[in-house]
């Protein structure tokens, strides 16, 4: 019987096509492998692995097109020797999508790289022979089994690499085949100098050691193996990115060793910190980021579509990490990328379409369908003429506490989205990132393109600019994420109209690294024209100047801004008036109403002849009120002579919150000589937020001349904890002349924690006419907790006559957070008893700390009242019974006549 079937089974092969459909859990019963063999090959021992070669080796295979929605497999045959010929069977296999609830599929699917494009080696199957390369032999030899077949899938062989329709379509699908393999089989070997490398296996077991141990020493020769291991190509492809993310299992294989991809992440983590420079760190990380999420991370078909996709980021952030992957096809350097993104791009793989326009789709596609795209087939960048919104500038960048693949980016915004954003005091953000494969330092810009989703990175040079990121979104869910949703909604709806940018986007890097200040004309020279490239996407130069000198403007970089206006303007002389340039404006897209108004002045000061002392005066006090110190310095680098420091430019400085201080130190170095420094402008002072270093600045200026009045000292005593420091600039601006009024010290008196310190500085300057009055001691006896140090300074200086009196008391029997020791304070003072009141004793009467001092006292010379007795908290007990028992007999007198008089209103009193 099983005769019958085996022989059944042989024909039904034999009569099939071989690319016929194929179940490899049926063909895989009792381990027979059924092939159509010759006459001499059945006369041999009868296993697989001692079959010959077809018996036409001269035949090649013939790939017959494959159904739609079916993959090719490779039966590898068993062999003993491990030189023997490689045999093998095609078999076409139905892919069903991970969702379908199957299961993983019995294959394993190979990660390689293919090295030399020629096909050195050869393949056999029952029809003929395949070419293939020397690496994918090598790894093809290292997985054939002694005594079982193996299910593998190879693209260098499973795909017809002559039929790009087949090859497109295979490719689409590359994502799902890794998913839903048994597992992905990587084979780091490759071949140097004709010869499969060996010192794979010494590395591999470095790795697999390290990821087992807690030590972290590492020997010289083992880190040097290990980096020459992951120097291979293996992790320099974009392929592989793809196969390692999408896999449920990985084995990591070498010509001896092999190790399982989890065992293989530990050893790369824990030998990361010890490998050497960030390059090779971030290299290592963007690999252990994928095998640490590969088991874990869902395969599914995309909703909405039916493509499949690992979605692991966007298509711009993986473009933007991992552009710099290599490639046999530079197509792939996108398509490799697709699986592992949303599908929400209007990209499909496609073989026939050219690199240029693949590559201009795809910029289109990022940053928006209104941007002018240059591009060339035997290159990897790309000229961008485009518009956006600037978001700021990159203050600083630094790694995520140490993680290697992270880095931190702090953004100044700017001043108009500062502005627009002031409810959420939000003038600089901080996002986590991933590393970028250009980095990103600081200088660099944050803007955002009208048809992108996310924020961009560029770096400004002279007339152009290189894009290094097209879309960086922060890590972290919260806040950062909010943050984004706001900067976004603000800069396309409230900033105003876009501006203008020229964008060079290089992959290649091969063109160097530009200079900070390179030219536009430059870049042509190093990059376009040695490559006999010609240029249509570009402006004038004196266009692109006045661009960019916008751009600048925008992150406040006035004094670079104005420079590049400058030459601008040069270049337009003799076709175009300065008037007749603002009009350009609307060209260029500068007409946002800060800007424009910035730009005007910039204009009025670069024209070469000048409108008169009051246009002149007039752009210095728009200047000092509303713009920068680096714009007010170029003014008078051009103009100085014509600007004059008079009071009211001075005023408008200083009410400037951002560049007072510098204005001001300006103005002091132009013309020292002729500030004077008035009461109006010292008040203007106190109101900025640098107001310290102002009044430090203006006391150096002017001492002794200007007179600090009342109002002045009343005004920085109400400045909190910079109250002390303020008082003493002023007081030591005026020497000897300082009239300490009442008024004043009243004010210093009601300061609370800063009382005592600025009552010292002005009592140390009191004269003759400084008198402590009763309306001083009032506000210091109602400063709580600080009250009695107040009241101990204030009594040890010039007072009037009698100064406990019935107020001070008042104000004091008011004081309960003191809880005493002000009133012990005051009656240590030996004050007339007829101040003690009823109603101070009243007062008095909630804290016994207050009621005690005035009844020890007073002694029998106080007259208790009823109203005093009724005042008392019937919930304080301590102060009732201290009251009762020193006057029993006054309180019983005044109960009875209470008893007597309710009597004789006819109301009743129950015992």
């Amino acid at each position: 019987m099983d005769g019958q079937r085996l022989n059944s089974k042989k024909r039904e092969r034999q009569e099939g096509s071989h690319d016929g459909h194929w179940d490899p859990q049926n063909d895989s019963e009792n381990n027979i492998i059924i092939l159509p063999v010759t006459k001499k090959a059945r006369k041999a021992t009868g296993r697989a692995s001692s079959l010959s070669p077809t018996s036409s080796p001269s035949l090649r295979y013939r790939f017959d097109p494959l159904p739609n929605g079916y993959i090719r497999l490779l039966k590898l045959l068993p062999h003993r020797d491990k030189c023997a010929p490689i045999q093998c069977h095609l078999v076409n296999h139905f892919l069903l999508d991970p969702d379908s609830g199957e299961g993983p599929h019995l294959y394993e699917a190979l990660s390689y790289v293919w090295g030399s494009p020629e096909k050195s080696q050869i393949i056999y199957t029952e029809t003929g022979f395949i070419d293939i390369t020397r690496n994918l032999h090598a790894a093809l030899l290292r997985l054939r089994d002694r005594t079982f077949p193996r299910i593998i899938w190879a693209d260098g062989i499973c795909i017809n690499q002559d039929d790009s329709t087949e090859r497109a379509c295979q490719v689409q699908s590359m994502a799902m085949i890794y998913a839903i393999a048994t597992r992905v089989v990587v084979w780091l070997e490759q071949p140097v100098h004709g010869e499969i490398a060996t010192n794979g296996d010494e590395a591999l077991e470095v790795i697999r050691v390290a990821g087992q141990s807690t030590s972290d020493r590492v020997s010289q020769a083992d880190r040097k193996a290990v980096s020459t291991l992951l120097h291979r190509s293996w992790f320099q492809r974009v392929w592989t990115l793809q196969e390692i993310s999408a896999a449920r299992q990985i084995l990591i294989t070498t010509l001896g060793t092999e190790i399982d991809g989890f065992g293989f992440y530990l050893g790369l983590k824990a030998l990361n910190p010890v490998l050497g420079d960030s390059s090779m760190q971030n290299l290592v990380h963007s690999v252990t980021y994928l095998l640490e999420g590969s088991t874990t991370r869902p395969k599914k078909i995309t909703a909405g579509t039916d493509r499949f996709s690992l979605n692991i980021s966007p298509l711009g952030q993986l473009i933007d990490i991992y552009h710099r992957r290599q490639a046999t096809d530079r197509r792939d350097k996108v398509y490799a990328l697709l699986g592992m993104s949303p599908h929400n791009y209007s990209i499909s793989v496609d073989y026939d379409i050219s690199w240029k326009d693949l590559f201009r789709h795809l910029i289109k596609s990022l940053i928006g369908p209104g941007a002018s795209v240059d591009t060339w087939n035997e290159d990897e960048f790309a000229l961008i003429r485009t518009k956006g919104h600037i978001i700021g500038k990159v203050l600083h960048v630094s790694t995520d506490g140490g993680s290697i693949g992270k880095q931190v980016i702090t953004i100044r915004l700017t001043n108009s989205l500062r502005h627009f954003l002031i409810h959420c005091e939000l003038n600089e953000t901080a996002w986590v990132i991933q590393t970028v494969a250009k980095p990103i330092c600081a200088g660099d810009i944050v803007c955002i393109f009208p048809g992108a989703s996310c924020p961009a990175v560029i770096r400004g040079h002279e007339d152009y600019c290189t894009l290094l990121a097209t879309s960086i979104t922060p890590l972290i869910v919260a806040p950062a994420r909010r943050q984004l949703h706001h900067l976004l909604r603000y800069t396309r709806l409230e900033s105003g109209p876009p501006l203008s940018f020229l964008l060079f986007w290089d992959w290649e890097g091969s063109s160097g690294q530009p200079e900070k200040l390179e030219s536009y004309d430059s870049l042509q020279y190093r990059v376009l024209h040695r490559r006999n490239i010609k240029l249509s996407n570009h402006w004038n130069r004196a266009a692109r100047l006045h661009i960019m000198g916008m751009l600048l403007m925008e992150l406040d970089y006035d004094l670079d801004a104005s420079g590049l206006l400058l030459r601008a303007i040069e270049l337009y002389e003799g076709k175009t008036r300065i008037g007749e340039l603002l009009d350009t404006r609307e060209v260029t897209d500068i007409h946002r109403k800060y800007h424009s108004r910035r730009f005007r002045l910039v204009a009025n000061i670069l024209a070469r002849k000048s409108d008169g002392f009051s246009s002149t005066q007039n752009d210095a006090l728009e200047i000092a009120r509303w713009h920068n110190f680096e714009l007010m310095k170029f003014l008078f680098d051009r103009k100085g002579k014509e600007v004059q420091i008079t009071e009211r430019l001075f005023e408008a400085a200083i009410a400037n919150q951002h560049y007072a201080l510098k204005l001001i130190k300006l103005f002091m170095e132009e013309q020292v000589d002729k500030v004077v420094i008035t009461e109006r402008i010292l008040e203007k002072a106190l109101q900025n937020q640098d107001r310290e270093n102002l009044i430090a600045l203006l006391r150096y200026q002017d001492v002794g001349n200007t007179a600090v009045t009342a109002e002045i000292l009343i005004t920085a005593i109400q400045q909190g904890k910079s109250a002390q420091y303020l008082t003493h600039t002023f007081l030591a601006m005026q020497n000897d002349k300082t009239v300490i009024t009442e008024r004043v010290l009243k004010k210093a008196a009601s300061q609370g924690r800063w009382a005592k310190e600025i009552l010292a500085l002005l009592l140390a300057r009191q004269d003759d006419k400084t008198v402590i009055t009763e309306a001083v001691l009032c506000r210091a006896a109602k400063q709580g907790l600080w009250a009695k140090e107040i009241m101990t300074l204030l009594l040890s200086q010039q007072i009037a006559e009698n100064p406990i009196t019935e107020e001070v008391l008042r104000a004091a029997a008011c004081n309960h957070d003191d809880h005493g020791g002000l009133m012990a304070l005051l009656v240590n003072q030996q004050f007339d008893k007829s101040v003690i009141t009823d109603d101070v004793l009243i007062e008095a009467s909630r804290s016994r700390g207050n009621i005690e001092p005035l009844i020890n006292y007073g002694g029998d010379e106080l007259s208790i009242s009823g109203n005093l007795l009724m005042a008392f908290d019937p919930d304080d007990e301590e102060a009732a019974e201290f009251f009762s028992s020193r006057y029993m007999e006054q309180y019983i007198r005044v109960c009875s006549m209470i008893l007597r008089a309710l009597a004789r209103m006819g109301i009743e009193v129950s015992r």
